[in-house]
């Protein structure tokens, strides 16, 4: 049986719509350097350390580490807590793959609205201004979710969707979900498999799975590997003696 969980606590600060920029360093570097450990900076690139001079001076001031894709694995970092900067959705999928076993806590502060919404609601993160709220995990259909975690379990998840078998289970379990008459959103159906465990590589190519799915367009599919037409139905009873 499929089992993985990242362990480290997970919480976000808002994007510039709704929180002062500056600020928002100010609270984030203040918690970076309250934390046990070794604290570490994630950007996007490097260079950017240098658009912000709270950033930077901070940086140089307490000689905190610095990485971004696609080097962000640090071999000297001892471990300790992750501020994400500004950074996309490639960054906090680094960091879950090359540094989970090392964090105990990530914020990430945000830029553009909805771009760590997926991370957000998949690692049930907090508003670091309100971290006592705990916020509602995604919602996907009961059926939705049946169907995703048989194929979770069955397939090889080191293998991030690029095999044949993989691919096709995904895939032809999507289908039969969307023929079944069920459909879901692609965000929360990413922010559910990043909290059951699927890993960080899996999750771009599940999104693209699913979008096709749901938008009717056709696969070249090399493998037969997945649920049969009419599986919906054993899905469906399965969900129901869930509820009851």
């Amino acid at each position: 049986m499929f089992e993985r969980t990242v362990s480290y606590d997970a919480y976000f600060l808002p994007g510039p719509r709704e929180l002062d920029p500056d600020e928002a360093l100010r609270t984030g570097l203040k918690w970076l350097l309250g934390q046990p450990g070794e604290p570490l900076v994630v950007l996007s690139r490097k260079g950017n350390l240098s658009n912000n001079r709270i950033l930077e001076q901070t940086v140089k001031r307490h000689k905190i580490k610095v990485a971004a894709p696609p080097r962000i694995h640090q071999p000297r970092w001892t471990g300790g807590s992750v501020l994400v900067v500004w950074a996309g959705e490639r960054a906090l999928l680094d960091v879950d793959s090359h540094l989970a076993n090392q964090t105990n806590a990530v914020c990430v502060i945000g830029w553009d609205d909805g771009v760590h919404d997926t991370w957000i609601a998949g690692h049930a993160a907090r508003d670091l201004r309100n971290p006592q709220i705990q916020l509602s995990p995604p919602v996907i259909d009961r059926v939705v979710a049946v169907a995703m975690k048989h194929a979770g379990d069955a397939i090889n998840h080191n293998n991030a969707l690029v095999t044949d078998s993989e691919k096709a289970m995904v895939v032809l379990t999507l289908k039969e979900l969307v023929r079944g008459g069920y459909t879901y959103d692609v965000d929360q159906l990413a922010a559910w498999a990043i909290g059951q465990g699927w890993y960080p590589a899996e999750i771009p190519r599940l999104r693209e799975y699913a979008s096709k799915v749901l938008e009717g367009r056709s696969f070249r599919l090399r493998d037969a590997w997945g649920p049969s037409n009419g599986t919906v139905k054993q899905w469906e009873a399965e969900a129901a003696s869930q509820a009851d």
